[in-house]
This record gives C-alpha cells, sequence and structure tokens, in this order.
C-alpha cells in the first residue's frame, strides 16, 4: 500500500506541477478574468482543496479509504477538460473547483490511510517519503509544463486530463487492507474530533502557515512574469520542489528531536526572511532579482518543510478510525488561511506598492503577519507527547 500511495502521489505532482505555475498566468491572459479575479478563484479553489478535505477525510473513515481515492483521482478528469476548453468565467472557476475537489478527497484518505500502517515513532519518516515523492514529481512538472506550454496553453490541461485517466485506472485495479472504520453517525465522528483538545490549536496552526504559504502559487508568479523574467518560472518552480526534496532527508531526521515551539519558530522565521528578501530583490544593488528570488524560495522550501512535517505528525496523534477526520479538520482551516492570503496578497500586490504606508509591500505584510504566528501559536494547546494509535 505505501509504493501505491507513493507513486500516485508522484504521478499526481507532476500532473498538477505542470499546472500551478502558469495557472494564474492562464486564467488572466485569457481576458476573461483580472489578476484579482483569479487570486480570488485560485484562493477559494485552494480553501475547496483544503477545507474540502474534512468531508473527504470523514468519507475516509466511515466508508473505506481506497474507495474515497479512487473517486478523488477521477474527479479531476473534467476539470482539467474544463480549464482546457472552457470560455467563460463560470467554466473556468468550475474546472478549477473540480480539480480542487478532488484533492480535497484524496490528501486526508492518503495520510489516514498511511497512518493505519505505521506506528507513531515511524510517522514523520513515512509522512517526509510521501512528502519527497510530491516534491520529485513537482520538481519535474514545471519542466514539463514548459516544454507543453511551448505548443499550446490547451495542450497542458489536455495532458493532465489524460495523466488522471491513467493514474485512476492503475488505482482501481489495486487492492489492500482498508483498516478500521470510524462506527456510528457522521456527526458523532464529528463532534468526537472537534472536542479532541489540540485539534483547534492544529487549525490555527494550518490557517496561519498557509496565510503565507499561498503567496508562492499566486503573487510570485505574477511577480516573475511582470518583472519579464517568465523564461526562469519553470525553473524556479522545479529548483523549489528539489531544495524541499533535500531538506525532506535533512529535517525528517532532527524534527521530532527539537521542541515543537523552536520548530514552529524557525519554519516562520524562514518565512520572514524569504518574503524579507522579495521586498529587496532587484530595488537593492545587492539582491538582484533574481538571486533574490532564488535565495527567498530556498528559505520557503525550509519553512515550508518544517511547518508541514510537524502539522502532519501532530495531525496523526488520534485513533487511527478519526485521523482522516482530523486531517481534515486541518486541512478545512489551512484551506481558509489560503483563501484569506490568496485574496489579501493579490489586493496588496496591487495597491501597496504604490502607497506611502510604513508597510510598502505585500512582501512585507507577509513578513509582518508570518512573524506574528509565532506567538500566536505559543497560546494554542499542543498535540500529546506520545499515542499508540496503530497498534
Amino acid at each position: 500500500m505505501l509504493l501505491v500511495i507513493l507513486g500516485t502521489s508522484f504521478f499526481q505532482a507532476v500532473t498538477l506541477f505542470m499546472i500551478t505555475p502558469f495557472l494564474a498566468i492562464h486564467l488572466t491572459s485569457s481576458g476573461l478574468m483580472t489578476l484579482e479575479q483569479a487570486g480570488l478563484v485560485i484562493g477559494i479553489s485552494f480553501w475547496i482543496k483544503r477545507g474540502g478535505g474534512l468531508f473527504g477525510g470523514m468519507a475516509a473513515d466511515r466508508f473505506g479509504r481506497h474507495g474515497v481515492m479512487i473517486a478523488a483521482l477521477a474527479i479531476r478528469i473534467p476539470g482539467y477538460v474544463l480549464l482546457a476548453y472552457g470560455t467563460t468565467f463560470f467554466s473556468l472557476f468550475l474546472g478549477c473547483a473540480l480539480v480542487s475537489a478532488g484533492s480535497a478527497l484524496y490528501l486526508p484518505a492518503a495520510k489516514s490511510a498511511l497512518t493505519m500502517v505505521t506506528l507513531p515513532s515511524n510517522r514523520i519518516r513515512v509522512f517526509a517519503l510521501r512528502t519527497a515523492a510530491v516534491n520529485t514529481g513537482a520538481a519535474i512538472g514545471p519542466l514539463v509544463g514548459t516544454l507543453l506550454l511551448a505548443y499550446s496553453s490547451k495542450l497542458l490541461f489536455v495532458a493532465a486530463a489524460g495523466a488522471f485517466v491513467l493514474i485512476t485506472v492503475v488505482n482501481a485495479g489495486l487492492r489492500f487492507p482498508d483498516g478500521r472504520r470510524a462506527s456510528g453517525s457522521s456527526l458523532r465522528l464529528f463532534l468526537a474530533v472537534a472536542k479532541t483538545p489540540h485539534v483547534p490549536g492544529l487549525m490555527v496552526f494550518g490557517a496561519l502557515f498557509f496565510l503565507a504559504y499561498i503567496q508562492t502559487e499566486t503573487i510570485i508568479p505574477v511577480l516573475v512574469k511582470d518583472a519579464g523574467r517568465i523564461d526562469v518560472l519553470g525553473l524556479l518552480f522545479g529548483f523549489w520542489a528539489a531544495v524541499v526534496v533535500v531538506a525532506q532527508i535533512i529535517v525528517s531526521r532532527v524534527i521530532l528531536s527539537i521542541p515543537r515551539q523552536l520548530g514552529v519558530l524557525l519554519g516562520f522565521t524562514a518565512f520572514v526572511l524569504g518574503f524579507c528578501l522579495l521586498h529587496l530583490a532587484g530595488k537593492v544593488p545587492q539582491v538582484p532579482f533574481v538571486v533574490g528570488l532564488f535565495a527567498a524560495i530556498s528559505l520557503f522550501s525550509v519553512g515550508e518543510v518544517i511547518l508541514d512535517l510537524r502539522l502532519d505528525y501532530d495531525a496523526s496523534l488520534v485513533p487511527v478510525e478519526r485521523v482522516g477526520t482530523t486531517f481534515g479538520f486541518v486541512n478545512m482551516a489551512c484551506g481558509i488561511g489560503g483563501l484569506i492570503g490568496s485574496s489579501l496578497g493579490s489586493f496588496a500586490y496591487d495597491h501597496l506598492d504604490s502607497s506611502s504606508w510604513p508597510i510598502s509591500s505585500v512582501w512585507l505584510l507577509m513578513a509582518v503577519l508570518s512573524a506574528a504566528a509565532v506567538p500566536i501559536l505559543r497560546r494554542c494547546r499542543p498535540p500529546p507527547l506520545d499515542l499508540s494509535t496503530s497498534e
């Protein structure tokens, strides 16, 4: 089962990151959306991807992980077709929503399946393997996307749809143990997880993390385009994913040996420094634009790994039949943070650069918000130190 999930995660990532660096540009260059509208659509889609995970997680816990995972893969096919051939604002929005809904269903089911077969002491390593598979695919995806984009933007989405047809068929033909399922009604399951003491704190953690992280998928590609350096966009996202893979190897070995609060501090500090570099990139001689851009992405990559592994591990510390729903709660909070961050970032990108306010760019605003996350999270209840949920 582990190899099936890792392989599927890799090929999904290749397909997804063929699209991600170019999606905001595709939506705005069609003439059907402004930048603020595209930012809102991407933010809503991101919220569906994350917030809808609550329903995907509950479905996985109650009805079985394998069936939910197959449905999640299949639903993305019409989404990519709509993105390829949509000619209205609504059709493009619906395409984004369907692709995001597939992610919402798949991610908590897959993480729940991984938790089911691993002990708490091995989970960081398994989650790191999954993330490494995702980011290896993410490193390859932008390069493939750049090649396809040279022929046609439609070809990007047609290729993505075809890839998911193949992935769905392969997964449908495989079988693996589905593990324990939650008993009782969906409402009882929802309330049981909602009452878990550390879950609200994890939701705050996820929301603040993704408020900052979403800028890498929405505003940074537009920044690169506006700077006239779209030629480096595919390389930038590939480099980002490659740094994440390397950071996974290092961070996964030490993350549980350092205090949780120190890990949170280090992760958000990396985001603060990255945003400060973007504010300076191209504006001061010491920080050339491309150098500052790649340095900032390196910092974001390290911060992402630290915070993502810590969040995944903390969310897994519940009984195995509730893991999917717990990841769903966390994903929902991440989606809310992504929606706020995408909308706020798009607005700030258009308005702050021309302002005389002390916070004179979207990057300084995000640096301040990332710094504020640390004292906020110190007030949240930490998860239990150990819970043998897979025995």
